[in-house]
């Protein structure tokens, strides 16, 4: 028995050797290699210099016994190799490109000769990579640069890499999200779910809760390279169908800086269908992205800098068709209620129900509304509307044409205001010690409506002026909603090298997200006004309810909704995180220990129908069992709603994420051709979920 459990935990160790045995890896690079002589046999002792032709700085070490060395922790980039051996020829290696992740091994033959002598290798590190069997692959600096991107979003080029497909349009990870409508940031790797990917900054996790979007979102200029893995990838990014690491820009010895802009205008484009002449004004759209970027150096060859601008200004017109009712039609006069054929829909009266019962089946019907004297089909008496709904029916702005439906062409405009910018400072101690920090910041405004559609309704109506002034109204009566985003998130990365075998690489930094998503009456009293009492019972539960008329929204009118049910939403979140490796490198072999805490402050939550839900179907007013007939508005006025919700926090509150993770990692290589790399790591994740309530996974 305890044979067994030592094989099991022996098993559990060489499993457990390479899962994050480039855990800290997963924002710079390594160099490593062999020197030899041209018989093949290894030169010990031998200097390899390494230097970063953009930033000046240099590290030399000494090749071992085996003739091997090793560069780990560097940042992507563009390198020089020099190796110089007593007896032979100088061997140069310049300007291979360094990614992010890569373990570039790049071995030297010597040739016999002097010092004075230099031989120049133009080999490369080899593609196939042979120490891992991850896939994915990289997006270069030059490929985010110089693509274009329409909206400047650098998440659109993952789809660059092999396996990977767009994900499902209109969904919250597209852009649509009432918690990040910035840009879309889903992709399907493999044919996974675009929910479950991860998000990595500078080695910084960067995803949130409720729909997996990310918080900081990186701006085209700072963007270093990035790389987007699709499976088998090592532990160190710590999970996630698909994972792209981002590593940011930095500055170099050169001055290098940059402006941009890039404008549209509707008055080249054509008018809208619907927004005809002489009914409604042409939809605007103007658009503008802006900003720059400069690096350098504060001192050669020491500390360099670099930071970056970006912002955005936009202006749509939306144009949406919406059906509102008559005048007539708004105090219970259905004489002209018409449908799209010119066909007169009846209107029934609830009260005059009756049921007949024939071969054991029951049939109901119900009398046609005549007015008060009998004399008038389709007229309500006015003794039998409700005030309330009066009020309701109130609100509608006049139509613009004749008829009952699709009457009314609403334009509204969509405003965005966007600024963002990241600061990044590197510095190179010394040849044990370099240290690298970056703060991320942005700003992002949609002051004005999204059109909300499908199951939803149609959008952006604006009050009757009348009743604006009679009853507490926000600027829309439907389907509108504003959005502002804050996000801001560091990362501090230090490694220190105690010697050529020895370095140890902390880092820290937080991402932050807080966006406030609101109805367009958010703040107002729009259902106690109306006389709907018990709805705006505090400042998170003001605004009309949503309301719908018909047997969905638009079906009959466009429905009431200062915005979506579950509006206001406040879902901000802070992740703080900490980790530090130290690394043992001897020859090929390597060890690695690591931990790493993240706690996680989120706030996810959301309401279904924070400001109360009502509907209104023809089922009250239609002729009985056949069902023809009938109207949701009918039903507003006499007062009978069909069904209705209401449910919400009455606090938000927080969650308390704390997790925990530990790793012993390692690489063992007998000779060029054989190694052992096991890819699993133990990890204990400790979640704190409230207080007196925990759980744990191992």
């Amino acid at each position: 028995m305890i044979m067994n459990k030592l094989r099991m935990l022996v098993a559990g160790l060489a499993t457990a050797l390479y899962c994050a045995a480039a855990m800290g890896q997963a924002t710079t690079g390594s160099v490593l290699g062999t020197v030899h002589d041209s018989t093949g046999a290894v030169v010990s002792g031998a200097t390899v210099t390494i230097n970063d032709v953009n930033k000046g700085t240099r590290k030399a070490v000494r090749t071992d016994a085996t003739g091997t060395y090793a560069f780990p922790s560097l940042i992507p980039g563009i390198y020089s190799l020099t190796v110089e051996a007593a007896g032979f020829k100088r061997s140069v290696h310049t300007n291979f490109q360094l990614d992010i992740d890569q373990k570039a091994d790049l071995d030297f033959s010597l040739e016999p000769g002097g010092a004075t002598e230099t031989v120049e290798v133009t080999t490369s590190a080899p593609l196939i990579k042979v120490d891992s069997s991850e896939l994915g692959d990289i997006v270069s600096e030059h490929q985010v640069q110089d693509l274009p991107l329409n909206g400047r979003n650098f998440a659109q080029l993952v789809y660059l890499v092999p396996g990977v497909t767009p994900g499902q349009a209109g969904e919250n990870l597209s852009g649509s999200s009432s918690f990040n409508p910035r840009a879309a940031s889903n992709f399907n790797a493999l044919g996974s779910q675009a929910n479950t990917n991860a998000y990595l900054v500078d080695g910084i996790v960067d995803n949130e809760w409720t729909f997996n979007t990310v918080m900081v979102q990186p701006s085209v200029a700072s963007v270093g390279e990035f790389k987007v893995l699709t499976g088998s990838y090592s532990a160190e990014y710590g999970g996630g169908s698909g994972v792209v690491s981002t590593s940011t820009r930095s500055g170099a010895n050169t001055l290098h800086g940059e402006v941009f802009l890039y404008l549209r205008n509707s008055a080249l484009d054509a008018r809208n269908y619907f927004a005809r002449v002489g009914v409604s004004e042409k939809p605007a759209y103007r658009r503008g992205q802006y900003g720059g970027d400069v690096g350098g150096a504060i001192k050669k060859d020491k500390l360099f800098y670099f930071a970056d601008y970006y912002g955005q200004s936009s202006l749509k017109g939306i144009t949406n068709l919406n059906s509102v009712p008559t005048d007539p039609e708004r105090i219970g006069d259905f004489s002209n209620y018409r449908d799209s054929a010119g066909n007169l829909i009846p209107i029934y009266d609830p009260l005059t129900t009756i049921s007949t019962t024939s071969g054991g089946k029951t049939v109901f019907t119900r009398t046609q509304f005549m007015g008060c004297d009998g004399a008038h089909p389709n007229v309500i008496c006015p003794t039998r509307l409700n005030q309330t709904g009066l009020n309701v029916a109130s609100i509608y702005p006049e139509p613009q044409t004749a008829g009952s439906l699709n009457n009314y062409v609403s334009t509204a405009n969509q405003t965005i205001d966007d600024n963002g910018g990241n600061v990044r400072i590197d510095y190179h101690h010394s040849d044990k010690d370099t240290l690298f920090g970056r703060w991320s910041y942005e700003k992002f405004i949609q002051s004005t409506p999204n059109p909300l559609t499908g199951g939803q309704g149609t959008c952006c109506l604006p009050p009757n002026p009348a009743a604006a002034k009679k009853f507490d109204l926000g600027p829309y009566i439907a389907g509108t909603q504003n959005t502002t985003l804050i996000a801001q998130g560091l990362s501090v990365d230090e490694v220190h090298f105690f010697n050529s075998h020895i370095f140890n690489e902390y880092r820290m930094g937080y991402a932050r997200t807080n966006p406030f998503t609101f109805q367009s009456d958010y703040g107002h009293n729009a259902s106690t006004s109306l006389g709907m009492a018990g709805l705006n019972v505090s400042q998170y539960t003001t605004g009309l309810p949503n309301i719908t008329i018909g047997g969905s929204c638009g079906s009959e009118f466009t429905c009431i909704q200062g915005g979506t049910a579950f509006l206001p939403a406040h879902p901000r979140q802070t992740d703080i995180q900490f980790e530090d490796i130290i690394s043992w490198n001897k020859s090929k072999h390597s060890l690695k220990f690591g931990f790493r805490y993240v706690r996680v402050m989120a706030s996810p939550f959301t309401n279904t129908t924070t400001r109360g839900g009502l509907t209104f179907n023809d089922n009250y007013t239609n002729s009985g069992t056949a069902a023809t007939g009938g109207s949701g508005l009918a039903g507003i006025l006499l007062g009978y709603p069909n069904s209705g919700s209401r449910n919400f926090l009455v606090v938000p509150y927080y969650v308390t994420n704390n997790q925990f993770a530990y790793f012993f990692a390692g690489r063992l290589e007998t000779d060029r051709s054989a190694n052992a790399e096991p890819r699993s790591s133990p990890r204990f994740l400790y979640p704190r979920y409230g207080k007196g309530q925990q759980a744990g996974e191992l």
